[in-house]
């Protein structure tokens, strides 16, 4: 009966700490999680800021010799 008492106390403390790290693991996750969609909203920002110059620059290119005369 001693035992089994010993066995579920450890039982009881593992799950206890099984908890705790997956309380922390949680966390940890969420916090990746906003770091991502940080990362995600500059990467999209930059590539909409690319994708306008470079629309702008053949717009440029393109209108620029036909507004001259070329």
């Amino acid at each position: 009966m001693k035992d089994t008492d010993q066995t579920l106390t450890l039982l009881k403390e593992i799950r206890d700490l099984q908890k705790e790290h997956l309380g922390k693991y949680d966390e940890f996750l969420q916090k990746q999680g906003e770091k991502y969609d940080q990362y995600l909203k500059k990467s999209r920002q930059f590539y909409i800021r690319f994708v306008v110059v470079i629309f702008v620059f053949f717009l440029i290119v393109l209108l620029l010799p036909a507004l001259v005369g070329f």
